[in-house]
């Protein structure tokens, strides 16, 4: 039986703003297991790094988790400290960003930013065992030791998103969030990027949260996906049937939006619905039914028996 890593459970997150409270996230809930790619889709705006934020204990001041529970390895880390958190992170959850120069610091070589990691969770990073693991982690990303003499601006795009999955990856974590890691890069490096995440998996035996609205990438890697719109979830499921058998209307059109040479028609509409039809979506009694074993869908979608 598979070991559950993340298990979310009905949750809110709402900003607060001058204009009044906005609610990023509502009544959202799944569970990544070890070992898992679960795929996290949705267009700009719909709740994904939010999501991933709450996660990480990382919002910022002005978002609140108002509603629900985030268990990590059968722990909540909601009300944890700061000291807590501290120790948590890097070491049992790890990040991969969107961007890698918003995690490495442009005035440090990459040696020094992995001799804080190790430092940070009260370990000497001068200790050989620790100078062979970081050289046998840059080796596994496919980068050499002449890297770790280097500045981050020194590094392609590529080079430093790999640096970030070795850093990721230094403590051994059991769930690594990528937040759209591959979006700013050419095809090529998104390619070994995608790659060395996926060799991370099989090293560690960890679990990857991986966001994106890249529908193709998440159809090769993926194990399962959910759907997002508006802050929830309107379909979840292994990422066969997802593609395959889309039961909500919106993840036909968001499938369905994906260029074809096979087919020479018009792109649909994936926002364009009329106002009764949103509504319907985002109903508060859009919650999640199981219509077949893992496939979980918004209940005004489900198709009647």
């Amino acid at each position: 039986m598979r070991r559950q890593v993340l298990d979310v459970q009905d949750i809110e997150i709402v900003y607060r703003t001058r204009g009044g409270p906005v609610r990023a996230v509502s009544s959202l809930s799944f569970s990544v297991f070890d070992n898992e790619v679960f795929g996290l889709v949705g267009e700009s705006g719909s709740g994904k790094s939010t999501l991933a934020m709450a996660i990480l204990g990382n919002l910022p001041d002005t978002g609140v988790l108002t509603r629900g529970r985030i268990l990590f390895d059968g722990r909540e880390l909601g009300a944890a400290s700061p000291a807590t958190w501290r120790a948590v992170r890097w070491k049992h959850l790890a990040y991969v960003p969107q961007g890698a120069m918003n995690v490495l610091n442009p005035l440090r070589r990459i040696r020094d930013q992995f001799d804080d990691i190790i430092s940070d969770h009260g370990v000497r990073s001068n200790q050989p065992d620790w100078k062979a693991t970081i050289l046998a982690l840059l080796k596994a990303v496919h980068l050499a030791e002449s890297v770790l003499a280097c500045f981050p601006h020194e590094l392609s795009g590529g080079m430093k998103q790999r640096v970030c999955i070795a850093m990721a990856m230094l403590l051994g974590p059991k769930l690594i969030i990528a937040d759209e890691s591959t979006s700013a890069l050419d095809v090529i490096s998104q390619r070994v990027v995608l790659q060395t995440l996926l060799e991370v998996r099989a090293r560690l035996n960890a679990a990857i949260v991986l966001i994106g609205h890249d529908l193709a990438l998440q159809a090769q890697v993926a194990d399962r996906v959910g759907i997002m719109l508006a802050g929830r979830f309107v379909e979840i499921g292994p990422v066969t049937r997802i593609f395959d058998r889309p039961l909500h209307p919106y993840t036909q059109r968001l499938i369905a939006s994906v260029p074809s040479i096979r087919h020479q028609h018009g792109l649909p509409d994936v926002v364009a619905a009329d106002e009764a039809e949103r509504k319907a979506w985002l109903s508060e009694d859009a919650r999640l039914l199981e219509v077949e074993p893992g496939h979980f869908v918004a209940s005004p979608s489900v198709p009647r028996q």
